[in-house]
């Protein structure tokens, strides 16, 4: 057969070489990408440049779309902890299959050849369709958060035997753990839940005495992905050469920014983007797996028309640091103690990758898009992003928001304490979460903290009464935990304008509507397991979004629904004026919903008002007064906020010297060349921003610092004050790519 030629054609390549050479292999089968109307992309690996590759397909598969090869350009073998990662070749293919026809699945299989040893690869069979069209019944799968994890493998295997095949998967970030190790994604020995594996049916994943293969999803549905920490990889630079090691140290852009300038090298170099991008993140891999441009080309963020949806992806990431007062971990309260003194290993705390406060150039972008006759006209409005806006989760805190430095200087100039605060308002919360529910968003979907829970909240629009669903599904195992009032766990470390029980952002929790008591499922407020795992659908033809569970401790059992919910628009209510907070009233997303609660942080005064409330009493304005953080830390804060120089012998100066990268200041890319004014003045006018058309430049208005953190006091708390599954520092944070 065809196999058997392939062997033997290889062999003898070896034995007339004389080399070890590594045979010509698919490293994935195909899948799909960008779908317009009248055609859709096809994406493929292999481990040779090979001279041909294409996609054959059509009702007799007589159809020849030829590829663009690319190699990628930072992949890396698994290697031993600490040591060198060793670069590997990866090769990636993406042709067009054009002049499909609406509402039709045809067949298709991709081939790559190799004239240098004679051989060629083969994908099996599977089908593709375009674009689809309004009216046209979908079933899309809500996923996020799989990281190489044990369940991701069962989790798939249940969507495809239960669900059959998608036409969409809207993944909500971290796709692997450490974007640059080829293995996460294409699978070896010790990677048995690869990212591609898994979604394809050829994973090798044991849990318990049980393999599962995951299932056969992608190479029939594209895949949209918003950026999660896990996609970022970090600096580059430093003496460590371990993937962990780059990927975990990971920097602001102002840090790199500030270094290039003490080098004295040309600003207006055509290295200097990657010069930055290497000594802070870089988004270099991710963004060349996955061909995402839409309506705003080059970026992380971006919206599509899928049908009777339109989906608007944002990016709002930020590096991950364990939350712990550890003195030897780098937190997202403090560096390593050990590392006080040496800044070239600063993590610089939980600080966000890409702005998305009010006046950037995200944050523009998405007021024009939410006026726009595309999203205005979607049957269904949906928004998705990485980090939760509400959540029972442990990675919802602190703040999203920049974090402000504190440092303390010993009488010897060194740095004896250095810790972060994080001031408000949260960008998410305060600054995104309205415009979306003004606009009539009815589905929220986001990951992070490896749980289901979901919330719902009404609000008064011009023109009807709506309701913005929050869903967050995202466990497939190694759950963060959850922390309801209905389980009695709190967070172990929280601020003091975070909640140690319950959603910090002022919503209750859904109970879910099919809850199975015998299996643990749905008589509480949310899931968090690391033996049942969690998939929601949204099926466009019914209107709603559905959740299933599977428990991977009965493998012959199956999935089973226990929550539903509608997505579809209510009729057109009389027009009134919403008050702040939101009054206390039941929703109707649910047959089982619980009473919503006045949200006291929902805006800056009521939160300045709540932190006061639970501040000690405040010591004199003048000379410095204790930081909460600090006291835990060592640092302490200058009064007023007023940076002061290191202190003369004996003195122990303070130096606080603003957001590491505040609004001011870009912290996700290379400053952007479009004047951020005139970006926000076409927007309001509802046209789409020139500056935003036609590239991928990040833009930050010229706007005041936020004001200074108000106590975000972090705290050990209760019973559970233990470090979440999985929180170590090796679990670091990344960001997105400019570079």
């Amino acid at each position: 057969g065809v196999a058997a030629s392939v062997v033997i054609i290889v062999l003898l390549f070896f034995l007339r070489s004389g080399k070890s050479v590594e045979p010509a292999t698919l490293l994935s089968d195909p899948f799909l990408q960008l779908p317009k109307q009248g055609s859709v992309n096809v994406v493929w690996f292999t481990n040779f440049e090979g001279s041909e590759h294409f996609v054959m397909y059509g009702d007799k598969k007589d159809q020849r779309a030829n590829a663009t090869t690319t190699k990628l350009s930072s992949m890396a073998l698994s290697e031993t902890p600490g040591a060198k990662a060793k670069a590997t070749s990866v090769w990636r293919h993406e042709a067009t299959a054009s002049g499909l026809e609406a509402r039709k699945r045809v067949p298709y299989f991709v081939e790559s050849k190799d004239g240098k040893r004679n051989t060629e690869v083969k994908s099996k069979v599977f089908s593709l369709q375009p674009a689809p069209q309004a009216g046209q019944a979908l079933k899309i799968l809500l996923t996020s958060d799989h990281q190489n994890l044990p369940m991701v493998a069962a989790n798939l295997q249940q969507v495809d035997s239960s669900i059959g095949k998608l036409d969409a998967v809207l993944f909500a970030g971290d796709t692997v753990l450490v974007p640059d190790r080829a293995a996460e994604w294409f699978g070896d020995a010790s990677h048995g839940s690869a990212f591609f594996p898994s979604f394809q049916g050829r994973a090798k994943s044991v849990v318990g005495t049980t393999e599962y293969r995951g299932g056969e999803v992608l190479q029939h549905a594209p895949i949209f992905t918003a950026l999660g920490n896990h996609d970022v990889m970090g600096r580059t630079n430093i003496t460590n050469t371990s993937l962990d090691a780059h990927f975990e140290y990971s920097a602001p852009r102002s840090y790199a920014e500030s270094l290039y300038k003490s080098t004295g090298l040309d600003p207006k170099s055509e290295a200097h983007a990657e010069w930055v991008a290497n000594n802070s993140f870089n988004t270099r891999t991710y963004s060349e797996i996955f061909s995402l441009t839409g309506r705003a080309p080059g970026k992380l963020y971006y919206s599509v028309t899928l049908g009777d949806v339109h989906l608007i992806v944002l990016c709002a990431v930020r590096a991950y640091r364990p939350p712990t007062l550890d003195p030897n971990v780098a937190s997202r309260f403090s560096e390593r103690r050990q590392d006080f003194n040496r800044k070239e290993l600063w993590r610089h705390g939980a600080f966000v990758m890409e702005p998305i406060s009010k006046g950037s150039a995200q944050h523009v972008w998405l007021q024009y898009e939410l006026k726009s006759k595309e999203f205005q006209s979607a049957k269904y409005r949906v928004v998705m992003l990485h980090h939760p806006i509400h959540s029972l989760g442990a990675n919802i805190g602190p703040a999203f928001s920049n974090p402000y430095p504190y440092f303390k200087y010993g009488a010897d100039g060194e740095v004896i304490a250095a810790s972060y605060e994080y001031p408000f308002p949260d960008y998410l919360l305060n600054d995104v979460s309205p415009l979306l529910e003004q606009h009539g968003v009815q589905l929220v979907f986001y990951g992070h903290s490896h749980i289901w829970n979901r919330f719902a909240k009404p609000t008064t629009t011009a023109t009807a009464t709506m309701t913005t669903n929050f869903l967050e599904s995202s466990n497939v195992g190694n759950t963060f935990g959850a922390f309801s009032t209905n389980t009695g766990r709190k967070r172990s470390v929280v601020d003091k304008l975070e909640s140690a029980q319950g959603d910090p952002n002022g919503l209750s929790p859904v109970l879910p509507t099919h809850p199975n008591k015998t299996a643990g499922v749905g008589d509480k407020d949310h899931v968090s397991s690391n033996t049942v795992t969690v998939f929601s659908i949204l099926d466009t033809d019914k209107g709603t979004v559905e959740s299933y569970y599977f428990d991977t401790k009965h493998p012959n059992s199956k999935a089973q629904k226990f929550d539903e919910f509608s997505l579809v628009k209510p009729a057109a209510a009389a027009v009134t004026t919403p008050s702040e907070p939101v009054t206390t009233t039941s929703t109707t997303a649910s047959a089982r919903t619980t009473e919503q609660k006045p949200n006291p942080l929902a805006n800056t005064k009521l939160r300045a008002a709540q932190v006061q409330s639970v501040m000690q009493p405040r010591p004199e304005e003048s000379g410095t007064r204790p930081s909460p953080i600090a006291q835990a830390t060592g640092a302490t804060e200058a009064a007023g906020g007023v940076s002061r120089k290191k202190g003369a012998a004996g003195d122990a100066a303070v130096e606080a010297s603003g957001p590491t990268d505040g609004r001011a200041k870009g912290s996700g890319g290379a400053t952007g060349s479009a004047s951020a004014t005139s970006v926000k003045k076409e927007a309001a006018e509802g046209s789409e921003p020139s500056s935003l058309r036609d590239n991928g430049d990040d833009v930050e208005a010229s706007v005041k610092a936020p004001p200074r953190a108000k106590k975000s006091d972090a705290v050990a708390t209760g019973s559970d004050a233990k470090e979440p599954v999985g929180s170590g520092s090796g679990s670091s944070g990344r960001r997105s790519e400019i570079s």
